[in-house]
């Protein structure tokens, strides 16, 4: 049987499948097999690989003994993995391609790929709304520290917003297990966002957020994008990291 090329493609990383459609646009006549478990690998041979929630997961490949050609894309979020480095001492990387410098790594930088997403959808109509979208992020599922949540970071928000007379619409993310509280999704300053990443950057010149993705992407196109600083306790600009 001919090897394939795949992407590995895990159900809990909304990144990857960010990639999985991304390259299903730029590449409509290309195979690329979306898998979800290290078990259907003995088949293919390349795997590109993205850091994600579950990085203890991808380390799982160390263990497969057919030889395989593994390629990580990493874009502007995965700067802040704490065990990125772990990860590229488990698994045998031959390429990285990434918008950021990894230290002792031979890197091919290239532009942030939801950066060229974003600046896609970014129309003029983006300006006009003096509104907010807050980029929600899966904190209390994911840390399972409750001293910094989404909700307590929602509730900062509604007083920003409510200074500045405006409305603050939640983008939830998809692996946000809880409902949101009585006290915010009652608010009259707050309103869910309904529609795709996609419609938002179309729609929205101000975001606010703790550190996801979208926001950075955000800041890369140049809209107004407040990110969470934990030492001052205030949503406030944060400076180019890459």
């Amino acid at each position: 049987m001919k090897a394939k090329e795949a992407i590995f493609h895990l159900n809990n990383s909304s990144y990857a499948e960010f990639v999985s459609q991304y390259i299903a646009l730029c590449m409509p006549t290309r195979t690329v097999h979306t898998i979800e478990s290290i078990n259907v690998l003995e088949n293919i041979s390349t795997v590109l690989l993205s850091p994600s929630p579950t990085i203890d997961s991808l380390k799982q490949l160390k263990k497969c003994v057919i030889p395989h050609r593994y390629i990580l894309l990493t874009d502007l979020n995965h700067q802040y993995f704490s065990d990125l480095d772990e990860l590229l001492q488990s698994i045998p990387i031959q390429i990285i391609i990434s918008p950021f410098k990894i230290t002792n790594r031979r890197v091919y930088k290239c532009r942030s790929l939801f950066t060229k997403f974003a600046l896609n959808h970014l129309h003029t109509n983006s300006n006009k709304n003096h509104d907010y979208i807050f980029i929600s992020q899966p904190l209390i599922e994911d840390r399972g520290d409750y001293s910094l949540n989404q909700h307590a970071l929602i509730r900062e928000a509604i007083e920003l917003v409510r200074e500045k007379e405006c409305l603050l619409f939640i983008k939830r993310h998809p692996r946000e297990e809880q409902d949101l509280p009585f006290d915010i999704i009652n608010s009259k300053h707050v309103k869910l966002w309904e529609g795709d990443l996609a419609e938002a950057f179309s729609y929205f010149r101000n975001w606010i957020g703790y550190n996801s993705l979208p926001l950075l992407a955000a800041r890369e196109i140049g809209l107004n994008t407040l990110f969470w600083n934990k030492k001052s306790g205030l949503f406030q600009i944060e400076k180019e990291k890459v």
